[in-house]
């Protein structure tokens, strides 16, 4: 709290003066208060603000390593089924080459 200084230069009297530092110390602290408690809701909003992006952020992480993995998988089918397709004909192609070296 602020200390009282009378000022003996005002128009106002002792009691006044003492009065209105009393409601100017209430304003004070009421102002005070006030920030206090929007700076204390804040941090609660922040807090809240950070967790529902933390979420959001894992979710869409998670969904995008499913679809890395899934599109991985077919890519890999989509090889295997081309070397075995080509080990296939390799083999067709060995197989007339050796006819041919028969003939």
């Amino acid at each position: 709290m602020a200390l009282f200084k009378y000022n003996s230069y005002s128009t106002k009297g002792y009691q006044e003066q003492y009065a209105d530092h009393i409601q100017n110390q209430y304003y004070v602290n009421d102002i005070t208060r006030s920030v206090k408690n929007m700076s204390d809701l804040n941090v609660v909003v922040s807090r809240q603000n950070t967790q529902e992006l933390k979420s959001v952020i894992d979710n869409a992480s998670n969904e995008q390593m499913d679809m890395i993995a899934g599109m991985s998988q077919a890519v890999c089918q989509t090889l295997d089924f081309g070397f075995d397709k080509m080990g296939y004909k390799l083999n067709g192609v060995n197989n007339n080459l050796e006819n041919i070296s028969r003939e």
